[in-house]
Parts: structure tokens; C-alpha cells; sequence
């Protein structure tokens, strides 16, 4: 009788452990900063081109919309003030714009600047994507 009992008691005190540990990081993704960063060359080209288009001062809204070869594309645009459902971080100087339903999608995105033989473009690397598109700006997750 008393091995069932210790038995039960460490798998109860294990659950709790790991439903306490299950349960931070989602409070943390809804309502924390989003946990996403900008390169120093995706910073600059960023600059770069809200100057040229007379934007200095904006940020980057970054959003998830379906479709795309992958079952989700990134939007990328620019924005000077967050809207309501919207939560803002910066990274290297930019301010990012994310919409709070996109955040689980969108934690730990890096958003990089590359120029390849194929051509130069932003980058974003999702560690939440289950598959992506050749192209990489389409994503499953």
C-alpha cells in the first residue's frame, strides 16, 4: 500500500512540475515584448529604404497571412504607430509592429538581409516553422 502511494505522489509532484513549466512560457508569448530580432544588415537596408521613401521614423510591421506554397506567407510593411491588437519591439534600431495573434507564429523570427546569385532580399528565419517553401517566404507551421 504505501509503495502505490509514494508511487502516486511522485508522478503528481512531476505532473505539476511540468504543468508549471508548460504554462509560463504561453503568459510569456501573449503578453510579453515579442521575442524576435532585426540583423545589422537587415537594419540597414531597412533604414535605407524608409529613407527612400521619405519614411524615417516608421517600423516594421511584420504579419503572418495564409497561403503562399507552405500554408503561410510573411507580410512585411512599413507603419509608424502600432495598432490596438498590436504589440511593438525594437531590434538594432528598428521597431517591429506584430499583430498579438500572429506572436506563437512569429517568436524567435529573425528577420536577415541577403543578396544571393538568385538575388538580394530579406530573410526571415522562423524556428516555428515545421517545413518552409524554397523560396522562404512561405512557411507551415
Amino acid at each position: 500500500m504505501p509503495h502505490d502511494h509514494s508511487g502516486h505522489g511522485h508522478g503528481h509532484s512531476h505532473g505539476t512540475e511540468q504543468q508549471q513549466e508548460v504554462a509560463k512560457p504561453n503568459v510569456t508569448l501573449i503578453t510579453d515584448k515579442p521575442n524576435l530580432a532585426v540583423s545589422e544588415r537587415a537594419s540597414s537596408e531597412i533604414k535605407n529604404i524608409m529613407t527612400a521613401e521619405k519614411a524615417e521614423g516608421a517600423g516594421l510591421r511584420l504579419g503572418v497571412e495564409p497561403g503562399g506554397c507552405a500554408g503561410y506567407q510573411y507580410a512585411l510593411s512599413f507603419a509608424t504607430s502600432a495598432e490596438a491588437d498590436e504589440v511593438v519591439t525594437e531590434s538594432n534600431g528598428v521597431k517591429v509592429f506584430v499583430a498579438k495573434r500572429d506572436l506563437p507564429m512569429l517568436q524567435g523570427v529573425v528577420i536577415d538581409f541577403v543578396e544571393t546569385a538568385m538575388g538580394a532580399g530579406f530573410n526571415i528565419k522562423n524556428p516555428n516553422a515545421k517545413s518552409t517553401c524554397g523560396c522562404g517566404n512561405t512557411f507551415d507551421a
